[in-house]
């Protein structure tokens, strides 16, 4: 008998072809980044995923920073992550999380990018990953990679840039510098 669980069609479902040249970058680097950390070296096909970020124009500070906020985000889930193989024409569901929230971080929407990095980890991950998200968002900036916003962050008055800088309240113990 089996008894895997049935799953629905996404209706979320982004494909692929829809992607900025920047979303791509990101995306593909974060499907090299879990493919290297989840199998056999033979399966990244010889690609780092370092390699694409440079390639673009990515400092080694925003490799560095890439670096740490998956990490962060993989050791704080509680359930399993929607990261797609290379080969899959649609993006996962947290795939989709981490383009919009580093897209948000680069148009200065940073309340709403910590309300959805909170609405996805624990709170006592989520200084870390912000500060990682952060300072990922900035050298993308910095290479030319700018996300688009995307949803409901691009209706009028959803959620307005910061008009400071310093830290930003998020929930009582969550903050993003």
């Amino acid at each position: 008998m089996n008894h895997r669980k049935q799953t629905l069609p996404d209706p979320d479902a982004t494909p692929q072809g829809t992607l900025t040249t920047p979303e791509l970058v990101l995306v593909t680097t974060l499907r090299l980044w879990v493919t290297a950390a989840c199998g056999p070296a033979e399966r990244n096909m010889g690609i780092h995923w370092y390699e694409g970020l440079a390639t673009a124009g990515v400092s080694e500070k925003g490799s560095m920073a890439f670096h740490e906020l998956m990490e962060a985000i993989v050791l704080a889930t509680y359930e399993p992550l929607d990261f797609r193989p290379m080969h899959c024409h649609l993006l996962g569901r947290d795939e989709r999380r981490v383009l919009r929230i580093i897209g948000l971080l680069q148009h200065n929407r940073k309340n709403a990018a910590a309300s959805a990095l909170s609405d996805w980890i624990p709170p006592t991950a989520c200084r870390r990953a912000g500060t990682h998200a952060l300072l990922l968002a900035g050298e993308l900036l910095l290479a030319g990679l700018t996300l688009p916003l995307c949803g409901e962050e691009t209706l009028l008055g959803v959620d307005r840039p910061d008009r400071h800088s310093g830290a930003t309240a998020v929930r009582a113990s969550t903050l993003i510098h």
